[in-house]
């Protein structure tokens, strides 16, 4: 296999080396620290789990995390295959050979690349979704029944897909430079149909009922008067299928609110105490605006992102730092669309893998900050207990490392979770007890105290 590595390339090489390294690094490091911590179950969860459904965790995120792994270096080696060792360009003018190299050439130049990257993906999604999980109990579906409904929602996906990325393509070649500008705009407004608007229709949506009358109610409702929410409706809802995190919701439509406890909660959770403190959560949220925060950084972090990626557009050095000429991948001083879309689904991975820590620390700040909010009304060990009785997924380990689970996970792993509401918890208590110590009457009462036992 012929390589070429222009010198502008060795960037995008040195990513793709520092992308492999830091999975392996992570992978195997994360094996062996779980290893070592399966001989006893997390003293949260003692009374829970048993010592060899914890053992068969470990066994059974190794062989994850070994799939990954693997995963993660055949996705490596074909980000070389299409730059450096110039699939791309070989694919490209075989197409435009046969088709010419017109707007339909690109098209089907991203049509025929995101169908081999489905193919090639389809053993991995067979081995890590379906094998593993089979060999440990999770799986029962017949082995013919799960290969028939994943190829056909891997069809179904890759037919929704070429629309997308053929309107991006279109896109690209006829609005000239500004093209970034509507990426952006799209970006907002999914934000805000996932973060603002689809609360919203679930809370105001036909599973939404009002929730029975109970001591968690009462509690639920005391906790709202307190927060200035006197009147808000509280709720229970079915969890949407495609939601696939959250507890509940908080909505307002009309100058009417509610609080949307998820169907779940209360069933699981017997004690009204944790089930108020699973709703301070969705409060916490709400009173801290955390979805109009993550909404207005997304917009702005995706409108840089496209804004930046339309400025190297562009440039030659972008091409040739992935391998590709540039003059290829520009035309007439105009970016080749197709490629540039197919250069950035195969390499995307590899060039934005750093940004990967920064995304998830954000994500995971907001579960921090909403869990820190319920803390302070209703107490860490009443939080921890709540989410110990919620949480149900025993395939995942329960001590995962902190710097691999920053790397894989969007959210905080229930462990950390319970972990952080503990800790806030005993702070919050120790910052009472001072704050009342310093209190001047007291005070007068400690000091008098002490002089009559001295006397």
């Amino acid at each position: 296999m012929n390589l070429h590595l222009t010198e502008t390339g060795t960037v995008f090489a040195l990513l793709l080396a520092f992308y492999v390294f830091l999975h392996c690094a992570l992978t195997i490091g994360e094996i062996r620290r779980t290893e070592k911590a399966s001989f006893r179950v997390p003293t949260p969860f003692a009374k829970i789990v048993s010592l060899a459904e914890h053992r068969k965790a470990v066994d059974y995120n190794a062989d994850v995390m070994q799939c990954d792994l693997f995963n993660a270096l055949l996705g490596a080696l074909i980000a070389v295959l299409c730059t450096f060792a110039s699939g791309l360009n070989v694919l490209l003018a075989a197409i435009e050979e046969v088709w010419g190299q017109g707007l339909f050439a690109q098209l089907l130049l991203v049509a025929t690349v995101t169908a081999l990257l489905a193919l090639v993906d389809l053993p991995m999604c067979w081995w890590r979704e379906f094998r593993i999980n089979e060999l440990y109990g999770y799986e029962r579906t017949n082995p013919s029944k799960w290969m028939r409904n994943t190829l056909k929602s891997t069809l179904i996906g890759w037919i929704c897909e070429i629309p997308i990325l053929s309107l991006f393509v279109v896109l690209l070649k006829v609005s000239s430079y500004q093209w970034w500008l509507a990426a952006s705009l799209i970006c907002t407004l999914w934000f805000c149909w996932l973060w603002l608007i689809r609360p919203v229709r679930i809370g105001f949506g036909s599973s939404a009922r009002p929730m029975p009358e109970g001591p968690a109610r009462t509690l639920i409702e005391q906790l709202l008067a307190d927060q200035g929410l006197a009147g808000c409706e509280v709720f229970l809802a079915s969890r949407p299928k495609n939601c696939i995190y959250g507890d509940g919701v908080f909505a307002r439509r009309k100058g009417v609110c509610r609080l949307v406890l998820y169907d779940f909660v209360p069933e699981r959770l017997q004690d009204p105490e944790q089930v108020l403190a699973i709703a301070a959560i969705v409060i916490g949220r709400h009173k801290l605006h955390l979805p109009v925060i993550r909404t207005v950084l997304s917009s702005v972090f995706m409108f840089c992102f496209w804004g930046l990626l339309a400025a190297a557009f562009t440039h030659p050095e972008f091409y040739e730092t992935l391998g590709v000429s540039a003059r290829i991948g520009l035309r007439n001083g105009k970016p080749l669309a197709g490629l540039v879309i197919c250069m950035l689904i195969v390499a995307a991975p590899i060039l934005l893998y750093p940004l990967v820590f920064v995304i998830h620390f954000f994500t995971r700040s907001m579960d921090y900050l909403a869990d820190g909010w319920a803390v302070k009304r209703v107490g860490g060990k009443r939080l921890a207990g709540a989410l110990i009785h919620l949480y149900r997924d025993w395939r995942i380990t329960l001590e995962p490392g902190s710097l691999y689970s920053l790397a894989n996970h969007r959210r905080p792993h229930i462990t950390q979770r319970v972990r952080s509401a503990r800790i806030k918890g005993v702070r919050l208590q120790a910052k009472r007890f001072r704050e009342k110590l310093e209190d001047p009457v007291v005070a007068r009462l400690l000091a008098a105290k002490k002089e009559a036992a001295h006397g």
